[in-house]
């Protein structure tokens, strides 16, 4: 969409004007206002930013080595990592896709816009786009996905994201809130109706398990499954390796690599970096901060670390003891000093949580007073809660032997200073992505989201599907609700403030730092552009020739 009158009344235009006065910041202008429909370009422009400069020039051919782990990828939909995405999407598409700028920008929907009261939400297909055996995409493509998607048989995430404004109740079953909810009105237009105002719903459709599969495949991917994108799967060997070679055709265009092989060399990230320093791989998908701190030092590679709203919550089910108790978890987060968890978990890198998983770089983020360090303050909750000894319990988290494991110590150790005792048991990451909704005390990675409310809302919601702490509490589902309808980034960032304040009395987590996406590849890699939730467009990507190689 391309800028539209300022003096209209909808929640755009209405932005537009807030901004055009000067009482809404820049970044959250162009996060929102992408959100809600304007063009990436478009907003660029009426912000007054510079288009971006060209990627450098592109040497056709190669094929890139990436480490990263190959775990079953055969139902997208049900996604809970976003690691798990990266192959898939070299073959298909997502609908909308949050930039690497933190603008939301078309995918084979190529534009959207909302009604007045956000309500009724009009996407387009983009025209022109087919799947490789050479079918015409249509909405119902789109619309089939997006019932999948709804469908609790289907155990997809999304549902989720959505199910305030998508769903209601119905004999405690899920159901679409009407029967009209998703349209197809022609080939090429997809439209939301939902159950109220909502305006995150482009932005909901980029997520590691909305990935647009083809129907005729049922939801099942494989090699060789069809796809909108610019790479084919020929080889996917679980806990090996996968390979991806460059197709024509795509809508995407013509990637510059020949193929991609996807490499997994296993859990030990001590030999992830020896394998990046022994060039049997051009790239890490994700490394640690040890690992940082290696290849930092090794000449021919690059370590990029992209901002982000990543981080590791040690959340507490409030549905049990002690933690039933908000003085408890209170207490917790009290003996916690961030600082030096950062400082001795992440080396400093990255930033210092607050105890409420809304993070700083997100435009609803509000300051707020920060939850006070203080040990003594704690052990007196903890005795009035009736611990005055204290109490002992066991903390479950992935073994990794890099920022969870280090986290955890560094914070076992502060809890051991106002009496608490925690045991740390270890899972390895599949097993722990099996069960992480059912441990009472446990270390759980987040990912990035768009906005701060979109966390909140998936994560501690009353009945949420990732609501793995079992927190509820009215008042600040109330609150999400009214976030979540509330298009003015700034009256939003109010909201906002009330949630964190909840959080910090009586929620239910343990939120030290904020951890970066850090990511490495050989100075050879070309075009890569760090993202928040660590995506890699591997079609832009290039490789030159090895040094030595070119003709005198």
């Amino acid at each position: 969409m391309d800028i539209p009158d300022r003096d209209g009344d909808t929640p755009l235009s209405r932005l537009l004007s807030r901004f055009a006065e000067g009482a809404v910041p820049r970044r959250a202008f162009l996060r929102t206002a992408t959100a809600l429909g304007l063009s990436a370009s478009a907003a660029g422009r009426f912000a007054g930013i510079a288009a971006a400069s060209a990627p450098s020039p592109a040497r056709r051919g190669g094929t890139l080595r990436l480490q990263i782990p190959i775990w079953d990828i055969s139902h997208p939909a049900t996604f809970e990592w976003f690691n798990l995405s990266q192959m898939v999407s070299a073959v298909c598409d997502w609908a909308c896709v949050l930039g690497s700028d933190g603008m939301l920008h078309g995918g084979l929907l190529e534009s959207w816009s909302p009604s007045p009261d956000l309500r009724s939400w009009t996407f387009r297909v983009r025209p022109g786009v087919t799947w490789r055996d050479g079918r015409r995409l249509i909405a119902e493509d789109i619309v089939w996905n997006i019932r999948r998607w709804l469908d609790p048989a289907v155990g997809s995430p999304y549902i989720g994201a959505v199910a305030s404004y998508l769903t209601r109740q119905v004999d405690g079953h899920v159901v679409p809130w009407d029967a009209n909810w998703i349209e197809a009105p022609d080939d090429l237009t997809v439209r939301l109706n939902l159950l109220r105002p909502h305006v995150t719903v482009a932005e909901d459709l980029y997520n590691q398990c909305t990935l647009i599969l083809d129907p005729h495949e049922d939801g099942v991917f494989a090699a060789g499954s069809n796809g909108t994108g610019p790479f084919d799967m020929t080889t996917l060997l679980v806990g090996e390796r996968s390979v991806v070679r460059a197709r024509a055709g795509s809508w995407r265009g013509t990637p510059h690599l020949d193929e991609v092989h996807f490499i997994d060399l296993g859990d030990d990230r001590g030999s992830w970096a020896a394998a990046m320093v022994s060039d049997q791989v051009d790239g890490l998908y994700e490394l640690g901060f040890d690992q940082k701190i290696l290849l930092d030092q090794v000449p021919g590679v690059k370590v990029y670390a992209a901002p982000s709203a990543q981080c590791g919550v040690a959340r507490m089910q409030c549905d049990k003891k002690p933690f039933d108790d908000a003085r408890v978890r209170r207490a917790m987060r009290m003996a916690v000093d961030p600082q030096r968890v950062l400082a001795l978990a992440q080396g400093g890198a990255g930033m210092p949580g607050d105890h409420h998983h809304v993070c700083p770089i997100q435009p609803d983020y509000a300051p707020v007073p920060l939850v006070t360090w203080d040990p003594a303050a704690a052990r007196r909750l903890l005795a009035e809660a009736g611990h005055e000894k204290g109490f002992e319990t066991t903390l479950c988290c992935i073994d990794d032997a890099g920022p969870i494991m280090k986290s955890t110590t560094v914070m076992v150790e502060m809890w051991r200073d106002i009496g608490v005792t925690v045991n740390i048991q270890t899972y390895p990451q599949e097993l722990y992505a099996e069960h992480w909704k059912e441990f009472p005390f446990a270390f759980t990675m987040w990912e990035h989201r768009p906005q701060g409310i979109m966390t909140l809302a998936l994560g501690y919601r009353t009945g949420a599907s990732w609501n793995e702490s079992h927190y509820a509490n009215p008042a600040f589902d109330l609150l999400v609700d009214q976030g979540m309808a509330e298009p003015d980034p700034v009256a939003r960032r109010h909201i906002t403030a009330q949630l964190e304040e909840i959080m910090h009395q009586d929620g239910p987590l343990v939120q030290a730092t904020w951890v970066p996406h850090l990511t490495s590849f050989s100075i050879r890699v070309r075009n890569y552009r760090p993202h928040p939730m660590g995506y890699i467009a591997i079609e832009e990507l290039s490789l030159d020739e090895p040094a030595g190689t070119t003709g005198g």
